[in-house]
């Protein structure tokens, strides 16, 4: 008896294939921008021109005034203006701290310090390493995202200096899942301050 076996393509098999190689793709980038976060760069200029940066959104302007811990624990009374930008639960923020009374370039540093210690208290965290700009540096610590919810690994970017009789900030906190480096990098290399 002979027998013979033939390969027959089959254009519906191939078609099916293809569908699917295809609606998986798809599936694949609409779960990419699902979980990449926005940013909507901007540039953001400060009303009395001391600073201006690229912000990864509108910001929300918020004045605070507050008393810093000093090392003598008198306390020092400051005006803070911030304006940060939400993406995701990432953090991006331009701070501008003064003193609310006149005071000397050694208060200001006191405020610089004090910031940078009270970020650090806030999220338990501890310096990872430092930048070569002056006062740039990352941290590790926690964050609460959700009120009554277990601290989530955080991450802090930070720099702080002094220009024009007050100290400016710039920040980016967020859970380290959200830790997106050329984001980060972008706002830091954005901000510009006029002769510093």
């Amino acid at each position: 008896m002979l027998t013979c076996s033939v390969i027959v393509s089959c254009p519906r098999l191939e078609w099916s294939k293809r569908l699917g190689a295809f609606l998986v793709g798809i599936w694949a980038v609409l779960f990419g921008l699902g979980c990449t976060p926005r940013h909507d760069w901007r540039v953001v200029n400060d009303p009395d021109g001391r600073w201006s940066a690229t912000l990864p959104g509108k910001p929300v302007e918020v004045t605070r005034q507050l008393t810093l811990p000093t090392a003598a624990d008198t306390g020092l009374p400051i005006s803070l203006r911030l304006y940060a930008v939400r993406v995701g639960e990432t953090r991006f923020t331009i701070g501008l701290a003064e003193p609310v009374s006149t005071s000397t370039g050694s208060a200001l540093e006191e405020i610089r310090q004090g910031l940078e210690t009270a970020m650090l208290r806030n999220l338990r965290a501890t310096v990872s390493s430092r930048g070569q700009a002056p006062h740039r540096f990352g941290a590790k610590g926690e964050i609460q995202v959700e009120p009554n919810a277990p601290p989530v690994a955080a991450f802090l970017e930070m720099q702080t200096f002094i220009h024009a009789g007050a100290v400016i900030e710039a920040l980016v906190v967020g859970p380290v899942s959200e830790q997106h480096g050329e984001a980060i990098e972008q706002f830091f290399e954005s901000l510009r301050v006029p002769a510093r």
